[in-house]
């Protein structure tokens, strides 16, 4: 039997905070998210990758209520953890860049999202491809470092 900080708990709790995101039952949610965040934090310390990943789930539920004030801080955080790249496997990070790409979509901040959006392409190895599909960007693309 798990007890109430086992991480297992806190998965759990992550997956009710996403069903009920679903359900747009965001009050109910946002608590789920936070307490397997303070699980998470109190396992793993605030500086490990899964924390970043409970924290763009908890940000995404803020964007969904368009609540985007609150999001910015969150995801801001989790960018930091990621950028750290401790231990940090390719897929985790391109999900955790890509939702915070579309977070910043989202708000129409196009040209801080290009370089995330980039660094997503280059770990898919997609980089070449996207530039000759989306003729528009190339001009923004080579600011971002070699292929």
């Amino acid at each position: 039997m798990l007890g109430p900080e086992h991480p297992d708990t806190a998965y759990s709790l992550c997956d009710l905070g996403w069903h009920y995101r679903l359900q747009r039952r965001y009050q109910e949610g946002e608590l789920f998210y936070q307490h397997a965040l303070a699980i998470r934090v109190k396992v793993w310390g605030p500086e490990h990758p899964i924390i970043a990943d409970t924290l763009v789930d908890l940000g995404l539920l803020y964007d969904d209520q368009r609540k985007y004030q609150e999001a910015e801080p969150i995801f801001h955080q989790a960018m930091t953890i990621c950028e750290q790249g401790i231990d940090l496997r390719k897929d985790t990070e391109v999900i955790l860049l890509s939702n915070y790409v579309l977070h910043l979509l989202r708000r129409r901040r196009i040209m801080k999202a290009l370089p995330y959006g980039v660094r997503v392409l280059k770990i898919l190895g997609l980089r070449k491809s996207f530039r000759r599909s989306l003729g528009f960007l190339n001009s923004y693309v080579p600011k971002f470092g070699p292929n």
